[in-house]
């Protein structure tokens, strides 16, 4: 009996011994599945900070997360608002043709839609037994038994999900659970980046749209500014040649004119705004000011059922400055020009030589002019504020031949309608 006691026992502890090594086993395979995972967090973090290519960086997060859990699937889902679904990003393992082209609805009853109103990771053991949802398409197609997901951003603001999966039964443990949880966040990381630097571009963009509209707009003061005071001056000139006032008063008016134009147009380059409050502005008040100020004696004004409309009284000021001057410029001082209602706007016409078909699109170019003498600047001035109102403008053919400026979109007021 004593014989069979020690076999016994040298039995049960032999099967003890063996225990204690498979536990030892376990515990070394555990530790080494640990540092690679860490090894790939941060393997995958500096891949993020070298490369800002985010596909690129999806593939080599779905290759990583898929070979540091040994799973069968891994996947990045992106939030697509617009469709209401979620796009198979990026991926491993799954049938051909599925990445960049299959989706998963957003539904609270699938595990993609459980998961975006989750803020802890999502563990399925057995996915055929799952209470909380059921698997979608993409998962019971690949006949998917366990996983983990992770949303990417927050409830408030998501981007997508993170998602492992696998075929066989899996018991995931805390560490397989925040080395997913790890990688997502640098995805996060990576998208908010990205997002950064694009609202980065765009402001750079914006600024260097504004500078160029600031270059652009100093030589549209100029512009503005030198007919008023080339008028005082002829006026003046005048004056010395003639008896009375007349010519003085002129004078007058467009020296005050030229001085309400630097007050309006400093006012502009320091707001960075082409036009200021909304009135109600009398079209036919707005075009005999400024006909008083830059029209001839020997020219005709014509008005005819203007509209009162929604705009800056002083840039409206400016535009029929503008084009009363073009059409003296480019005719004689007999020029005659019309201002008349439209449906949606009014328009500015001529009698003079009109503009060619075929320059039309050029002439509210910087720039832009057809006497050798001429800046250009006069119809940039009128796009620059027709643009800052959200009005369109068309140029066409009047019926005297001359040049017919329709500005449209603009909001009638309701007593001129």
């Amino acid at each position: 009996m004593s014989a069979i006691r020690s076999n016994t026992g040298t039995f049960l502890g032999t099967v003890g011994a063996l225990r204690d090594i498979s536990r030892r086993k376990a515990r070394e395979q555990a530790m080494r599945t640990r540092l690679r995972q860490q090894e790939i967090v941060a393997h995958l973090g500096e891949f993020a900070t070298e490369r800002r290519d985010l596909d690129a960086l999806m593939d080599e997060v779905v290759e990583r997360v898929a070979e540091g859990l040994r799973a069968d699937y891994c996947k990045v889902l992106e939030l697509r608002p617009d469709e209401d679904d979620l796009l198979l990003r990026a991926g491993v393992g799954w049938k051909d043709g599925y990445v960049g082209t299959a989706t998963v609805g957003t539904e609270r009853d699938s595990q993609a839609g459980y998961t975006l109103l989750q803020e802890q990771p999502v563990v399925v053991r057995d996915l055929a037994t799952e209470e909380r949802f059921d698997g979608p398409e993409l998962l019971t197609d690949h006949d998917v038994t366990s996983g983990i997901s992770v949303l990417l951003g927050s409830p408030d603001d998501v981007w997508g999900i993170l998602g492992v999966h696998d075929t066989a039964y899996r018991e995931f443990n805390e560490h397989d659970i925040d080395f997913v949880r790890s990688v997502g966040h640098v995805l996060e990381s990576a998208v908010e980046r990205r997002d950064v630097e694009r609202r980065l571009e765009e402001l750079n963009d914006q600024l260097r749209q504004r500078n160029e509209q600031f270059g652009t707009f100093a030589s549209v003061l100029s512009h503005d500014l030198k007919n008023p005071l080339g008028i005082a001056l002829g006026r003046l000139e005048l004056a010395r040649a003639e008896e009375g006032t007349e010519s003085l008063d002129a004078a007058e008016r467009a020296i005050s004119r030229a001085t309400d134009l630097v007050d309006d147009l400093t006012e502009t380059m320091q707001s960075g705004m082409i036009r200021d409050e909304l009135t109600d502005c009398d079209v036919g008040a707005m075009a005999r000011k400024a006909w008083e100020t830059v029209g001839t004696s020997e020219g005709t004004l014509e008005v005819a059922d203007p509209p009162t409309v929604e705009a800056d009284s002083g840039a409206l000021l400016r535009l029929f400055e503008n084009l009363v001057r073009n059409a003296i410029e480019h005719d004689d001082e007999s020029v005659s020009v019309t201002v008349g209602r439209l449906a949606d706007g009014f328009y500015v016409s001529d009698d003079g030589p009109g503009i060619p078909e075929d320059e039309r699109d050029s002439v509210f170019e910087a720039g832009y002019s057809t006497k050798e003498d001429g800046t250009g600047f006069g119809l940039l001035s009128v796009k620059q504020i027709v643009r800052a109102h959200g009005w369109e403008m068309a140029l066409a053919e009047s019926s005297r031949g001359g040049a017919r400026f329709e500005i449209s979109g603009v909001t009638i007021a309701e007593e001129s309608t």
